[in-house]
């Protein structure tokens, strides 16, 4: 009998983590709003989940950006929720805090695991 496809896509995540970053992941409590791996990651790095100004659903975290403190959002590429796979495809834009809310930057990557790569490498297996 095959393996069911949820199984072998957590385990293929699995195998990409770090063994300190698997460990950090176990605990993070799993809550009523926590539903999949991809949230107990980024949930584990600091993002949380929050609405975006248009409503959108998105991970997000206050950070530095060149220098600027800043609030970063990460989406999915079209930009209508949080992304839900490792693999999939996300926007990521850096805001100033306060009223204006002004775009210092953004930026499309092709995969959510190569924004993860290049900002927090360390969760990674090397």
């Amino acid at each position: 009998m095959a393996e069911p496809r949820t199984t072998r896509k957590k385990q293929e995540m699995q195998s990409l983590l770090s063994e300190s970053f698997k460990q950090k992941i176990q605990h993070v409590p799993i809550q009523e709003e926590v539903h999949n791996d991809i949230q107990r990651i980024m949930l584990a790095l600091g993002y949380a989940i929050a609405l975006t100004p248009t409503g959108s659903t998105a991970f997000t975290r206050q950070t530095e950006y060149k220098g600027i403190d800043v609030r970063v959002w990460v989406m999915n590429e079209p930009q209508n929720g949080y992304p839900s796979s490792l693999l999939e495809k996300v926007w990521v834009g850096y805001y100033t805090h306060g009223d204006q809310r002004e775009m210092v930057e953004d930026f499309e990557y092709p995969r959510l695991m190569d924004y993860l790569q290049e900002i927090h490498p360390e969760i990674f297996n090397s």
